[in-house]
């Protein structure tokens, strides 16, 4: 019955084994909701039996993110869509968990929404664009992701060209690209002094007055957007991931983390867990 209604809805079922003791129901549940996001990406109903094997990541490589956030800077959607697709293609083939789909979408779209927002686009439009971050959360097949992510980035493409045509300022963009993309080094204001012959002093101004953050909170912006991903799409330990993300010092990116989120990174992960579970229960 299920199978012929799969056009109207798709229904994923978790089944545990015996249950004996009124004391077991708590952890038999939990352990059926995590099942339940280890549900394929597939539109056919699906009964699921146990835990299975996902991948151990589901975020752009390197390479796709150095390009990416490239090519989102420049407002050239159509690479970032096939960027996009390449990585949902490739979640398909590895069978990731429709948990670690969301996972994905999160990251990307918070991503998308941090650009634009350094960007000093107006409120208002912000505000539309996070209307179809709220979408991927509703998506049940791989068409669908498609569908929203071309939304997001056309649109989002087309408000930072235009404020990038509006400024003409490649010196601007030259700097942000080189935090967006050398993020885990130890990167610093006179570093980017020396690269582009300029003083630290006109620099720092320079970087406030065109984007309206300093340099500072653009890296800690940065810094803490990549690690929110890592913590929701990876099995990295918290240290390595501090370490992937700029800070030698975990105390440090613990402590930077908890102010900007208001919670540990930890708790962050918890939360995403229980988030993704309880949607696809």
């Amino acid at each position: 019955m299920l199978e012929a209604e799969k056009d109207q809805i798709l229904v994923s079922i978790a089944v545990s084994g015996d249950i004996h003791q009124v004391s077991e129901f708590s952890r038999a549940y939990h352990e059926l909701r995590s099942w339940t996001a280890q549900a394929k990406l597939v539109e056919e109903a699906q009964l699921i039996t146990g835990s299975r094997s996902l991948p151990a990541s589901v975020s752009l490589s390197p390479a796709q993110e150095r390009e990416f956030t490239a090519s989102l800077q420049s407002g050239q959607d159509a690479r970032c869509l096939q960027l996009i697709d390449q990585a949902l293609d490739f979640m398909l083939r590895k069978e990731a968990g429709i948990g670690q789909f969301r996972f994905f979408a999160d990251s990307i779209a918070s991503r998308v929404i941090y650009f634009v927002e350094a960007a000093q686009v107006e409120p208002t439009k912000i505000q539309s664009l996070k209307q179809w971050t709220r979408g991927l959360q509703d998506c049940q097949c791989v068409t669908d992701y498609r569908q929203v992510f071309r939304q997001l980035l056309e649109a989002s493409c087309s408000l930072l060209r235009s404020k990038w045509d509006a400024r003409e300022e490649p010196l601007i963009s030259k700097l942000l690209k080189v935090m967006q993309t050398q993020y885990a080094e130890d990167l610093s204001l006179d570093y980017l002094s020396a690269k582009f012959n300029l003083t630290s002093t006109y620099l720092s101004a320079y970087i406030k007055d065109k984007t309206g953050l300093n340099f500072s909170d653009h890296m800690q912006g940065i810094r803490m957007e990549k690690a929110r991903e890592l913590l929701a799409c990876t099995s990295l330990t918290v240290n390595e991931i501090s370490q992937q993300v700029g800070y030698l010092n975990i105390t440090s990116f613990n402590r930077t983390f908890k102010k900007v989120t208001g919670i540990t990174p930890g708790a962050y992960r918890k939360r995403h867990w229980l988030q993704s579970t309880s949607q696809s229960g």
